[in-house]
């Protein structure tokens, strides 16, 4: 591992995005529902997943499809200003 005071070196082909699965949304504290998996922030911000497609629509546009975790935790950040930890 390298020291603290140099940055890690890592070769693009061994960096893969973590694919977003029902065991991990309710990992990272997600509700499962009827018609998808449900998060609220500490404001009661609240966003939906589709169970069946792992999407998310605002406000009736067009679903977007989440595909990986850092989408997630990106749009979830963006919305909320909180950070979205796992519940290991």
């Amino acid at each position: 591992f390298p020291s603290h005071d140099r940055a890690a070196h890592c070769e693009w082909e061994y960096i893969n995005p973590i694919q977003l699965t029902p065991e991990l949304l309710g990992k990272y504290g997600f509700e499962i529902f009827p018609r998808g998996f449900v998060k609220r922030s500490s404001n009661d911000f609240g966003i939906r997943i589709n169970l069946h497609t792992l999407s998310y629509d605002v406000s009736g546009n067009n679903p977007v499809k989440l595909k990986y975790l850092h989408q997630l935790m990106n749009l979830f950040f963006s919305l909320t200003g909180e950070e979205l930890t796992a519940n290991l």
